[in-house]
């Protein structure tokens, strides 16, 4: 990661190819990442990044349910607005697939 912005609750990471923004959370004093996002911001694919959260889950390093969530995210495909729902990761398991490359 190269350079880091922060607006209002926003969090800004430059990466090699491109820029990748993660939600902020500051009730829970964390940031958000989907495995997608963490495989841009270390620079690996996603199914990378998919291993190693199963790894560090089966090795109980985390407890997913305090690491986790599923939001519904809103993308636009074509003209319409789809809902997908997207699990997302927070800093803890960021920090640990960080450790796990």
């Amino acid at each position: 990661m190269k350079n880091k912005q922060v607006k209002n609750n926003v969090v800004v990471y430059q990466a090699k190819n491109g820029a990748i923004e993660l939600r902020g959370d500051s009730v829970r004093e964390t940031i958000w990442a989907n495995r997608m996002q963490m495989a841009k911001m270390f620079g690996v694919n996603p199914q990378a990044i998919s291993k190693h959260i199963q790894n560090i889950y089966k090795e109980k390093e985390l407890i997913k349910t305090a690491t986790s969530s599923k939001l519904e995210l809103v993308q636009t495909e074509g003209k319409r607005a789809v809902v997908r729902s997207v699990e997302m990761y927070n800093l803890d398991m960021i920090i640990a697939v960080s450790h796990a490359m």
